[in-house]
């Protein structure tokens, strides 16, 4: 088990809290050049968010091992990076009507008190879309980005036929 209290009261300039959330944001003392967010759990696990280089992404690792051993923790040294999930965001260059969309689609859902969305999942692919109707959109659900391609790709096909817009 980590002990955050004493990470973050210690090393404050490179770890803060969050309202409601129970773990650490890694900061990074502003020597880290990550796009993405890292947070830090209280049973060692990290997660980071928002960031897809690979090598950014062992720094930071690296750099939160040598904190923790600095607090005389014993950190694994047989990291392993897995993508869990990846958010892929795309932009149709023209409206759609996604009312017509969740009418037309198996698979597809129009929920207006939720997100001025439809949401359709890609059975070939099993990714999930949010479809605004100004064109734009999101990816989710996938690790793999030839899913995610294929998924928009699918997408776009399927607007195409439709002509929903």
């Amino acid at each position: 088990m980590v002990d955050l209290n004493r990470l973050r009261s210690e090393l404050p300039d490179k770890y803060s809290v969050r309202e409601n959330f129970p773990g650490l944001v890694y900061k990074g003392g502003g020597q880290r050049k990550a796009s993405g967010t890292v947070l830090l759990f209280s049973n060692g696990s990290i997660i980071i968010t928002g960031e897809d280089n690979n090598e950014i992404i062992m720094r930071i690792l690296g750099d939160v091992a040598s904190d923790l051993k600095s607090l005389g923790c014993q950190p694994r040294e047989d990291v392993g990076l897995r993508v869990v999930n990846s958010v892929a965001q795309f932009r149709i260059r023209r409206p759609v009507d996604i009312a017509l969309f969740a009418q037309s689609t198996p698979g597809s859902k129009l929920d207006r008190s939720k997100f001025p969305a439809v949401t359709w999942r890609d059975p070939q692919t099993g990714c999930t879309i949010r479809l605004f109707r100004n064109g734009a959109g999101v990816v989710l659900g996938s690790g793999d980005q030839a899913k995610i391609k294929q998924a928009v790709y699918n997408l776009y096909g399927i607007i195409t036929k439709l002509g929903t817009s």
